[in-house]
């Protein structure tokens, strides 16, 4: 590992709280995987032995349906975590994890895991702080389904893509379209449909751009009660 990947892995979700003893502990049984796009990182019913933290790149996070659907759960990026439970619990992947453009993994063997808590119990307690934090991120994204509109959830989307509240902004698309309708819960020709919906509140893409003309427009409509969006939808 690198000085700078150590220092992702200590800024990460997982072990950003944790003490220094203890972030020792997790690296020693950790070593770097590097990923092709389009590569698979693990496959769904497969035995867990392996959990990760992303240090550079995106990972695609899905489950495939007794029908053979494609159901996005998550992308993840720098410093965001996954399968920590699954292979501390010698459970089979509840999920399958794909290289979304290049990336590097850090990748922590369960079963070291395992023996090194059994002399630092602070090892499991860090992992079940972050199961429950990627929890509450699964409950959030659960809500938004539930709630908002297919138009909502894209302006959320573009909106955590920009660094302010207000003005006029122009933030890249971090991956492809049939990506980004996935983890919307979208077709790719209904994600087509919300942005050319989205241009009515200026916002406007070329290629792997979007502009938005007016950040707090967009943030009132991402906002309102779903209910009058879809009746005017209607």
């Amino acid at each position: 590992m690198t000085p700078a990947q150590i220092e992702i892995a200590r800024r990460s979700a997982l072990l950003s709280d944790t003490p220094d003893h203890v972030v020792d502990a997790f690296l020693s049984c950790a070593s770097v995987a590097r990923f092709d796009q389009g590569n698979t990182i693990q496959s769904q019913g497969d035995a867990a032995q392996c959990f990760f933290i992303v240090l550079e790149g995106w990972v695609k996070l899905f489950r495939i349906t007794a029908n053979g659907f494609e159901a996005v759960v998550g992308v993840l990026s720098r410093g965001q975590s996954f399968n920590d439970g699954a292979a501390l619990c010698g459970r089979g992947h509840g999920l399958c994890a794909e290289a979304a453009s290049n990336c590097t993994v850090l990748q922590f063997d369960a079963r070291q895991i395992l023996s090194a808590i059994r002399n630092q119990p602070e090892l499991a307690l860090t992992i079940l702080m972050n199961s429950l934090q990627q929890n509450a991120v699964l409950i959030g994204q659960l809500e938004q389904l539930k709630t908002l509109s297919g138009v909502q959830r894209l302006a959320h989307f573009l909106l955590n893509l920009c660094d302010g509240d207000a003005g006029s902004g122009i933030v890249s698309l971090p991956y492809e379209k049939t990506l980004i309708a996935g983890l919307m819960g979208l077709k790719p020709e209904s994600l087509s449909r919300a942005f050319s919906r989205l241009k009515l509140l200026g916002v406007t893409v070329q290629h792997s751009t979007a502009t938005i003309g007016n950040i707090a427009a967009l943030r009132d409509f991402a906002s309102e009660d779903p209910s009058e969006v879809w009746v005017r939808a209607s």
